[in-house]
């Protein structure tokens, strides 16, 4: 009897061997569980700052010329223009002529001048000349450059109190003027107002 037992058991026992061999053995090469560790905070990128998002400033250069525009135009008034601009730019900045402006009466291919005073005549004023006109505010007689007062330059076409006082100023630092050429070098006068008061001048 307790032969043929164990005759039974032994293949019962070498099972359960087998069993927890093979269990010993898939636990130890049995891949293990990967725990995933957290990212880590990867950084951000710093904000671009501010100085350098923006355009760099830009210097704003003075106006060339500043006018004195009155009359017939919807905003009489003072503009600064530039020296190539012409009189119908300033007439434009005034916001143009009203409808009882003189327009044959204007000038408006002429060069601007610094402190040049530009009237719009209306169409009841009595005008001689056309606004603009070499002649329009030419003097009675020829003006001495060397002698004249500030009233007295500003007889000539183009000519404002302004330069008038620069004329005097640059005159009294460097002498008499002797030619155009002198006059040329005071500032606000070039080429195109010369031509327009030497008829004018004596020297």
């Amino acid at each position: 009897m307790i032969h043929r037992m164990n005759v039974v058991l032994k293949p019962a026992v070498w099972l359960v061997l087998t069993a927890g061999i093979l269990l010993v053995a898939w636990y130890v090469i049995s891949p293990k569980a990967v725990v995933a560790e957290p990212l880590s905070a990867v950084p951000a990128e710093e904000p671009l700052a501010l100085e350098a998002a923006l355009p760099e400033p830009t210097s704003v250069s003075a106006p060339d010329v500043v006018v004195y525009v009155t009359g017939a135009v919807a905003r009489p008034g003072l503009y600064a223009l530039a020296s190539t601009d012409r009189v119908g730019a300033a007439v434009a900045a005034a916001g143009g002529m009203t409808h009882d402006a003189a327009y044959d009466t204007v000038n408006m291919a002429e060069h601007l001048v610094d402190a040049q005073h530009i009237h719009i005549p209306f169409e009841s004023e009595p005008v001689s000349a056309p606004v603009g006109s070499s002649d329009a505010s030419a003097p009675a007689s020829l003006v001495a450059i060397n002698t004249a007062s500030v009233a007295d330059l500003t007889q000539l076409p183009g000519i404002g109190t302004s330069i008038a006082e620069r004329i005097i100023a640059y005159r009294t630092a460097h002498g008499p003027f002797r030619s155009l050429a002198d006059l040329d070098a005071v500032s606000g006068i070039g080429s195109a107002l010369l031509e327009r008061i030497a008829p004018f001048l004596r020297f």
